[in-house]
């Protein structure tokens, strides 16, 4: 080995040593490109999450407010009280029909109407409502020796009162009604499902208190109704938020009872 070739050997060594040096101030110049990239990213999450988070707040806030005012407009609240068939269509005439073409027709809620609201400008447009059904089922008519009558101990009426349906399998109605309701057709017995189905529809407007009135003179309620159901649905047209409500009378005693006097519980 010669002296020249020590010192080529020498200025590869540097060489190195520069390329090293070179690559270290790379990295440490990225370094920051990163970091900062990456700063980026966790920020876009988190904000995103905080929107999310924040709308979905605030769509329970409204579903809240909604079921407040639907609840209040047409006067429904969780009980379990005995009422009059009468005082059932009183419920639907005088606080349901009403009470939906209220919230049909107008605005009924502002912001100013809840204390404790902290959206602003929060408020109720009108409501789109879907035809109102009415659902009954029915107990069959029994023999005087098949009757399923159960004694109501608990309560003081007169005997031939003290009579309970028990509603079940073979004590219901599977009868096909069609539109004549008062006339049945035997359909057999279904494996799956009752193919039966006693349903009137209403659809709220200028005629819904004509349309109740006969349904009520038809007698449609009598003494052989087991449960009465009242379903409809209500889209607020400012929110787009859907409400859906069950109303339920179980009739409990429903046996030589004039439809007007049929005990019977309501639950909302």
């Amino acid at each position: 080995m010669t002296l020249d070739d020590d010192d080529d050997d020498d200025d590869d060594d540097d060489d190195d040593d520069d390329d090293d040096d070179d690559d270290d101030d790379d990295k440490t110049k990225r370094l920051p490109d990163v970091v900062f990239e990456s700063g980026v990213y966790w920020l876009i999450i988190y904000t995103l999450c905080t929107i999310v988070l924040i709308n979905l707040n605030t769509d329970i806030q409204l579903a809240n407010r909604q079921s407040n005012v639907v609840h209040s407009t047409l006067g429904l609240r969780p009980e379990e009280r005995a009422i009059t068939v009468e005082q059932i269509w009183a419920f639907v005439e005088q606080r349901l029909v009403v009470g939906l073409l209220d919230l049909e027709d107008k605005v009924v809620a502002q912001a100013g109407q809840f204390s404790n609201t902290t959206i602003p400008h929060f408020g109720f447009g009108y409501m789109l409502i879907s035809p109102v059904q009415f659902h009954q089922i029915r107990v069959r008519q029994f023999s005087d020796s098949e009757r399923p009558c159960s004694p109501l101990t608990s309560v003081d009426i007169q005997k031939e009162r003290q009579c309970n349906y028990e509603y079940s399998a073979e004590s219901m109605e599977t009868g096909n009604f069609d539109s004549d309701w008062d006339k049945p057709t035997a359909l057999g017995k279904p494996l799956l499902f009752y193919a039966f189905v006693y349903k009137f529809v209403m659809i709220i407007g200028q005629n819904s208190f004509r349309e109740l009135q006969a349904l009520k003179d038809s007698d449609w309620i009598d003494e052989h109704t087991r449960f009465l159901l009242i379903d409809f649905s209500l889209m607020n047209a400012h929110t787009h938020m859907a409400s859906t409500v069950r109303i339920r009378f179980d009739f409990r005693r429903c046996m030589y009872i004039v439809s007007a006097q049929c005990g019977c519980s309501a639950s909302y």
